[in-house]
């Protein structure tokens, strides 16, 4: 690590994402680490571990993938260090140990009980999954039920297979069954595995035997000369203290009793010497608290508890005289510690009260006169997650949050000094908002400049601005607070206005124009019902149209002439709300043409409309006479409209149509090759005046029509041995259709068709 670096931590900021920075512990020192998903996105890193001198290793996603990366705290020294399984639970940590070969990581993948030990030398590309020769046979014997890795600084020791312990430096031969439990201890189940170099450099291992109590055993490094260290009549120990005090270590287990109590042990590693630490106040014997752990500090293990008294800490060396209580918390718990900040002697620790009384920063030099809160003087409440402590070499850090989610960044003082502060909230206004990389900041073009709108500061409001051919910005207007602004997109326009929706409270939505200067901003109509979604501007004879849906799940169409009064839903002459299905809304001969349900939801037709209930009529609902048969596809082509029609048993038929009712026709006597309306939803298209569409969509055949039966033929057959399939993006280039779609052989590429 960086000698200088004394921090490094996740953070978002609105140019980069979440990306790594560090900090020496100065304003100017902190800093971006690396930008290594360049945009707003960011590589979202996560879980940063300390895993060898100057080393740390954090998870990342770039390009979709997981990935292990390795940083000594320059932006030079932040590479990427291996891949990660693409099945990996994204909500589990990966466990990374270092060894004198190389890198160690245990992964749990989303299939069931594929929990995988991986092995990096440190060169990308060059991890591997280990798979063990099991006893030196030479017999495959991949691990299995990983439960547990740990590590030496030379070895890597896992626990797998069920009841077995496996050796690995990472190379195929290296690795290697070093015990099996099973053999050695009849009946025995392993549970944990540790470390406990204290004595006399052997394993722990946790084991249950003919499902009674657990029992607490050694072995020396190479799988030897078991010793039975400690056992009793308990209901289970959860976990031992991998951290050693003189010549023993602490383990935790729970007494059975009319009260279950976790309680704390201690063994010097001699065979049946574990003894128990009651912590007893008030006559009271409180549980072990385990959720914060412990840490060594000075020759002696410190740790909480909780009990009807509330929380504790307490201070240990392994005796019941030397373990004492050092300070009551109240209704607090410690939650986690911080052995290496600021000077030798110094313990920091933070409690967590229940909700709603928020985090404390404590420390203690061992004694009771020396264990107190930490006043941090920090200038914000902490309270909840807003607060968090972080260790850092020889400095102690707080990070804060504002209302905003902002992290702020203090390095804390000693003595009398008050905190640093490192970071401070970003300047945030609505032109540098964006709350992640999905968003739909829509723009327009107006009366030759831009108008967009943006989310302002703390996502209350929105704004539009306007962007001038030569680059100048200018605010135009601010909406009302208190709407739910999170679908404003411009429609389109007319008249040189700009039209975009605003959503009340209550779901009902407002009709709103610009004309992109300043106070052209004003309401065009007030919405009567509550809104879903809002489909863009078709125009057609002067006119602007626009799909709705409901909250009621039917659509509706409106139109608008720019002012209030011509903005209003399209109805029929009997005064009934022809109901739109799906966006395609096409201008022909200066009238829109749709397709729609019929009033009371009886059938579904071809409709037409100039914006007047006189001029909104159905132009053909009868398809053959075929009672189930319904429009699914409109498109226009050249000067004509093509409707894909399906009926039950029928299958898809082409027509076409002028826009009148005499002049739409079926055009292909027998039903295309297709047997459901959704595969002529892969794909059609206007193909320089002349339909192209594909009518199966597992294996496109594509074919094309100019509005004749004759002029209806197959143009390509995609079924051969590597047919492509699910085309998508179709774009026509020189006469030619060209799309993307997936093929076995290749994956994912351009095609075209050629005639």
């Amino acid at each position: 690590m960086d000698s200088d670096i004394n921090l490094v931590f996740p953070k978002a900021d609105v140019a980069h994402g979440v990306e790594l920075w560090c900090s020496d512990g100065t304003p100017k020192g902190t800093r971006l680490l690396k930008d290594i998903v360049p945009g707003e996105m960011g590589s979202q890193p996560q879980d940063p571990v300390r895993v060898g001198i100057g080393e740390i290793v954090f998870r990342g996603q770039v390009r979709d993938a997981f990935q292990l990366w390795l940083t000594d705290g320059t932006a030079g020294g932040t590479r990427h260090l291996a891949d990660l399984p693409s099945d990996l639970e994204t909500d589990t940590a990966v466990q990374v140990l270092r060894t004198s070969t190389g890198y160690f990581y245990l992964a749990a993948a989303l299939a069931e009980d594929s929990r995988g030990v991986w092995f990096t030398d440190g060169t990308p590309g060059n991890e591997r999954e280990l798979n063990p020769r099991a006893g030196g046979s030479g017999a495959r014997a991949p691990f299995g039920s990983v439960r547990e890795i740990i590590s030496d600084g030379t070895w890597c020791y896992i626990l797998a297979n069920g009841d077995q312990v496996w050796r690995s430096d990472g190379s195929e031969a290296g690795t290697t069954l070093l015990l099996d439990a099973g053999e050695l201890l009849p009946y025995a189940e392993p549970m944990q595995l540790g470390m406990a170099s204290e004595l006399d450099g052997r394993l722990l291992l946790k084991v249950v035997r003919n499902f009674f109590a657990p029992e607490l055993w050694s072995f020396t490094y190479q799988g030897t000369e078991p010793r039975l260290v400690a056992a009793g009549e308990w209901q289970g120990v959860e976990d031992f203290v991998s951290r050693s005090a003189g010549a023993g270590s602490f383990f935790r287990a729970h007494q059975p009793g009319p009260q279950v109590i976790c309680r704390l042990h201690y063994t010097d590693g001699s065979e049946d010497s574990a003894v128990a630490l009651p912590l007893v106040l008030d006559a009271i014997e409180q549980s072990f608290f385990s959720d914060g752990g412990g840490v060594m500090m000075g020759g002696h293990y410190y740790f909480g508890s909780y009990g009807s008294v509330g929380g504790a800490l307490w201070r240990s060396d392994g005796t019941p005289q030397g373990t004492v209580m050092l300070a009551l918390l109240g209704d607090r718990i410690i939650s986690a510690w911080f052995p290496s900040a600021q000077g030798e002697g110094k313990l920091h620790f933070e409690v967590q009260g229940p909700s709603g009384m928020g985090i404390q920063l404590w420390q203690t030099d061992g004694t009771a006169a020396g264990t107190a809160e930490v006043k941090t003087k920090i200038p914000v409440k902490a309270s909840g997650s807003g607060f968090s402590t972080q260790a850092g070499g020889s400095e102690l850090f707080v990070q804060t949050n504002s209302e905003e989610g902002v992290a702020q960044l203090w390095k804390l003082g000693e003595g009398k000094r008050g905190p640093v502060a490192l970071l401070r909230p970003e300047r945030i206004t609505a032109s540098a908002y964006s709350s992640n990389i999905f968003d739909d900041y829509p723009y327009a073009a107006l009366n030759g400049n831009i108008v967009t709108m943006v989310q302002g500061r703390g996502r209350s409001d929105q704004e539009m601005w306007r962007l001038s051919q030569k680059g100048k910005a200018a605010a135009l207007w601010k909406s009302p607070r208190g709407r739910a602004l999170d679908q404003i997109t411009f429609l389109g326009g007319i008249g040189g206005r700009a039209i975009f929706p605003l959503w009340q409270d209550t779901g009902r939505v407002d009709f709103w124009t610009t004309d992109g200067k300043t106070g052209g901003t004003r309401l065009l109509k007030k919405g009567d019902t509550e809104v879903g979604t809002i489909g863009a501007i078709v125009h057609a004879g002067g006119r602007a149209y626009w799909g709705v849906r409901r909250q009621a799940d039917y659509e509706a169409l409106w139109t608008s002439d720019g002012t209030e009064a011509g903005t209003h839903a399209v109805r029929t002459a009997d005064g009934m709300l022809p109901v739109p299905l799906g966006a395609e809304m096409y201008e022909l001969n200066g009238l829109l043409y749709f397709i729609g349900m019929r009033p009371y939801g009886i059938g579904a037709g071809l409709w037409r409309t100039d914006g007047s209930p006189e001029g909104t009529v159905e132009v053909k609902g009868n398809w053959d006479g075929i009672a189930s048969a319904e429009p699914n596809r409109l498109i226009r082509v050249g000067d004509r409209l093509f409707i894909s029609v399906f009926a039950q048993n029928y299958g898809n038929r082409l027509w076409t149509s002028d826009g009148t009712t005499a002049g739409t026709q079926r055009i292909h006597g027998e039903p295309l090759p297709a047997s459901a309306p959704e595969h002529l939803d892969y794909a059609i298209h206007d193909l320089g005046g002349v339909l192209i569409f594909s009518v199966d969509g597992k294996y496109p055949q594509w074919w094309r029509s100019d509005g004749t039966e004759a002029g209806t033929v197959m143009v390509a057959d995609s079924s051969g041995a590597a047919p492509p399939q699910m085309p998508d993006d179709l774009k026509v280039m020189n006469g030619k259709l060209h799309f993307t779609a997936e093929r076995r052989d290749v994956g994912r590429e351009l095609f075209v068709v050629e005639e």
